[in-house]
């Protein structure tokens, strides 16, 4: 280790500097820190969702609104399905829309047999 003051060699055991008798730090100096080094990445690439994503999505919406309306809302949703479900087994990213489109159609098909046996279950009363 060398003095700060004066640049004499002095060992780390001793407190004051022999040459000029300056106080030496009570620790030696820390050893150069070594930096790894990490490639630079590729930008981030948002993946653009496909036709079958937004497809399955729309029709999904457009099931669940016309849910009340079976000979519509069971076309949609069938179709939406399997959209939703083609888009998900193809493509590993982006898959928010495939997903809303299969829960949304799910969604409708319920919706629709539902309103299907209540509507069953009104006539029947009246007969």
């Amino acid at each position: 280790m060398r003095c700060p003051y004066c640049g004499t060699e002095v060992s780390y055991q001793e407190k004051f500097c022999p040459s000029c008798g300056a106080v030496m730090p009570l620790q030696p100096p820390a050893p150069p820190q070594q930096y790894q080094y990490y490639p630079p990445q590729p930008p981030y690439m948002r993946a653009e969702p496909s036709g079958c994503a937004i497809a399955s999505m729309i029709l999904g919406i457009l099931s669940v609104l016309c849910s009340c309306f079976c000979f519509f809302s069971v076309p949609l949703a069938v179709v939406s399905l399997p959209l939703g479900l083609y888009h998900r087994s193809k493509y590993r990213g982006n898959q928010g829309m495939a997903m809303a489109g299969i829960v949304l159609s799910i969604v409708g098909l319920v919706f629709s047999l539902f309103y299907f046996v209540m509507m069953m279950m009104e006539e029947n009363y009246y007969i």
